[in-house]
């Protein structure tokens, strides 16, 4: 049990790491240019 527990840690601190932040960094940049910028545009809905 104790090594499951250690192998599940050692992967939660990988993960969370660099190669999430460059999952998040890059789903960003995705949907930033594939939905145009709405990010502009909410301003003007929220009003």
């Amino acid at each position: 049990m104790n090594d499951l527990l250690k192998f599940i840690q050692t992967i939660n601190h990988y993960l969370w790491g660099g190669p999430m932040l460059f999952l998040l960094f890059g789903t960003h940049l995705y949907f930033t240019f594939r939905l145009r910028f709405i990010q502009k545009e909410l301003k003007k809905g929220i009003r």
